[in-house]
């Protein structure tokens, strides 16, 4: 058995609780709840409560602190809560597999369960077995997607009336975090190095490692996939489009509704037609030809009046990987209507956004949120987070921030963020724009150290999202000229009808 510290909120508004194992070889609960009390007597942390629910085979953990937030009498200070509580949450799960089932297991009695700092969310039929196996697969840590959050997080995006998409390529998921009742439901779709991402209310475009996936709301579905339905939106997959292994980042639609992404293999800004894989519409003036070279490591693309403006790059270099060598401080913006840099000296920028009349961008080599003025590029610090701070988007007053962890060996190290903070987390923290507080946030503690995108779905608060399975092969979406022709046999109950 062993134990890791679980530490309470710091002053700074850092979690750090940590994943928590214990492997049991007894079958009864009483054995299974002393295991329990002894790893969390263990942990060094004040202030902890352990206690039975009602569930016989779940203990909870709670530490408890509350604290002031700054700024929380601000204009907004109707919603913004006052104070709040961490709660860790400790589910035991029993093996439900056999430990041949999880590669590399070691023999291990059929009793064996594994203790986890999680959010438990509810049973959904309709996920992948792949999802449902993570959490049986104790030995399998690989396998294991767990996380930790502020408990005002699910209200908070009750109250602002949406969720958040996440994307992470390391782990290779599409995560929905979407509120479900005191906790929040994370929910995770398997993809092929998921990255860009655009979504709305009827729609959503995911980049993978060589096609682009586009989704289409049937909120129809929903009753299939429960009763009374609890979905307010449901993703259908409807088509892919093979662009080939182009590191595709950041995409969005314009007003007339053509996709626009950053292609960061070839540095160039591109939309699709039938015919080709991509089809170039603009690069930087420095880069002289299109190569699949990387040669400034453009990633972001902002928006500004339904046309693409802003895009961001870690180099203005025109040779392979020239982006490398001052990775540091060599990030740029650049305005594409003019095809002029009007931001230079950046660490590492990515996810520039056009919101409430200024351009916001994460400088993800500091860990920050700033301001740039276009006419001036003037910069102007908004907020600091703690991790490589990459994804962005906005609900309402409140700036949703994807944070990551890098790895040793990814290419996005020997930059400020890692010499300055040892602490580097994972996960999205909600800063209010208005103060630059965190206002709340959830950290992933396994299984998810990097994070690509996060897009907000304002008006949707519980979604689902289907790219395989029965679901695509009897749910039929028509034009609605064509929907007055439809009309089943009086043979066919109306059960077996889709």
């Amino acid at each position: 058995m062993t134990y890791v510290d679980l530490n309470p909120i710091r002053a700074d508004f850092r979690v750090r609780p940590e994943l928590v194992v214990a492997y049991v070889d007894s079958p009864t609960f009483a054995k299974l709840a002393d295991a329990a009390r002894g790893v969390a007597a263990g942990a060094r942390s004040a202030g902890g409560e352990l206690s039975p629910s009602s569930d016989e085979h779940v203990l909870i953990v709670e530490w408890k602190e509350s604290r002031l937030y700054p700024g929380n009498r601000g204009r907004h200070g109707q919603w913004l809560p006052a104070a709040f509580t961490m709660r860790v949450r400790c589910q035991l799960h029993w093996s439900l597999v056999h430990p041949s089932r999880c590669a590399g297991s070691p023999p291990h009695p059929s009793g064996m369960i594994a203790m986890h700092t999680i959010e438990p969310a509810a049973h959904d039929p309709s996920a992948p077995a792949l999802d449902a196996t993570a959490h049986e697969c104790a030995s399998a840590p690989a396998m294991t997607l767990t996380s930790v959050h502020t408990s005002n997080f699910p209200d908070l995006l009750r109250q602002l009336n949406g969720c958040l998409v996440v994307s992470t390529y390391q782990a290779g998921k599409l995560v929905i975090l979407r509120p479900d009742g005191a906790t929040i439901n994370t929910h995770f779709r398997a993809f092929n190095r998921p990255m860009g991402m655009a979504a709305d209310g009827e729609r959503l475009a995911l980049g993978t490692n060589i096609e682009i996936a586009e989704f289409r709301n049937m909120p129809a579905v929903a009753k299939r996939l429960n009763d009374p339905p609890r979905h307010d939106a449901v993703y259908l997959a409807r088509r892919g489009h093979i662009t080939g292994a182009i590191d595709i980042h950041e995409m969005a639609w314009d007003g007339k509704g053509d996709l626009w992404f950053v292609n960061t293999l070839f540095s160039c800004l591109c939309t699709l037609d039938a015919e080709s894989s991509f089809v170039p519409r603009w690069r930087p003036s420095f880069v002289s030809h299109l190569a699949p070279e990387d040669r400034c490591h453009l990633n972001g693309l902002a928006m500004r009046d339904g046309k693409p403006r802003y895009l961001t790059a870690l180099g203005e270099t025109n040779t392979p990987m020239g982006w490398r060598a001052n990775k540091r401080d060599g990030g740029l913006v650049i305005d594409m209507q003019s095809n002029k840099v009007i931001a230079r000296g950046l660490s590492m920028p990515h996810s520039p956004r056009w919101h409430d009349g200024k351009l916001w961008v994460l400088e993800s080599g500091r860990g920050a949120l700033v301001t740039i003025e276009p006419a001036t590029g003037k910069k102007t610090d908004i907020a600091r987070v703690p991790g490589f701070a990459r994804g962005l988007d906005f609900l309402g007053p409140v700036a949703f921030i994807g944070l990551s962890q890098l790895r040793e060996s990814n290419a996005f190290t020997e930059i400020p963020i890692t010499e300055d903070n040892s602490d580097r987390l994972s996960g999205v923290w909600a800063v209010h724009t208005g103060t630059g507080s965190t206002i709340g946030l959830l950290k992933f503690t396994g299984g998810v150290q990097e994070i690509f995108a996060v897009q907000t779905l304002p008006g949707i608060v519980f979604p689902e999202i289907i790219h395989e399975g029965a679901m695509l092969a009897t749910a039929y979406a028509l034009p609605d000229v064509a929907l007055k022709d439809v009309q089943f046999s009086a043979s066919i109950p109306a059960t077996d009808r889709p």
